[in-house]
């Protein structure tokens, strides 16, 4: 019988670009839609080239690894590219030190 997967489990397209970002240093970053797509080995639908909205919508799994490894997307769609910053460190996200 085949084994189920949890979809969860299954890396994303964007598994490389968010490996990427969870590593990288600094608080921003500029990638051109062609640096993403030769980073994530496949061309970048349509709709996400010309919709910025789904860089950031909570509906997309990729918004949503973003924002857990503490950054966000800003799509600068006529540029083609995409300006990553990283959120900002609240209070209760820092460790503390007696």
């Amino acid at each position: 019988m085949p084994r189920r997967y949890n979809l969860r489990e299954l890396p994303s397209r964007y598994t490389p670009l968010i490996a990427y970002l969870a590593t990288r240093e600094g608080d921003s970053a500029t990638l051109t839609f062609t640096e993403i797509e030769v980073m994530i080995g496949v061309p970048l639908s349509v709709s996400v080239q010309i919709n910025g909205a789904s860089w950031a919508s909570d509906r997309q799994r990729f918004a949503r690894d973003l924002t857990a490894i503490g950054w966000r997307a800003r799509p600068r769609v006529r540029a083609r590219a995409v300006e990553f910053r990283r959120l900002p460190v609240t209070r209760g996200d820092a460790e503390c030190e007696d």
